[in-house]
């Protein structure tokens, strides 16, 4: 579901040739890699494997050379989410403040979601 959202406020400001990092070139790079850390939810995972894994071993996706080498990924992609949070934020100042100078112009944004 966050990755829904992200992805319709990134098209919705058109920042999609913008927001990429290191593994994550396009939008649907940054939901795939989305989409896998939902994947690896423990509960979701010990559902799925079902009794396959009734030895209690940890199930591979949990094991610590595939942590390890996701990890890296969602490093550059939690500082893409904080540098775009910061963008945003500046992108609606200064919106804000055009629309102020221009009288009443909310510079295309709908009012704050909470």
């Amino acid at each position: 579901m966050a990755r829904q959202i992200v992805c319709q406020i990134i098209r919705a400001v058109r920042w999609e040739d913008e927001f990429k990092c290191e593994g994550s070139a396009t939008l649907a790079d940054f939901s795939a890699v989305a989409h896998e850390l939902e994947a690896l939810e423990p509960v979701s995972i010990a559902i799925q494997s079902g009794s396959r894994a009734r030895d209690g071993s940890v199930p591979h996706q949990l094991q610590p050379p595939n942590i390890v080498q996701f990890a890296k990924k969602l490093d550059c992609l939690l500082n893409l989410l904080d540098s775009t949070a910061d963008a945003l934020a500046a992108e609606w100042d200064l919106r804000s403040e055009a629309a102020n100078v221009v009288g009443g112009d909310d510079g295309g944004f709908e009012p704050t979601i909470q």
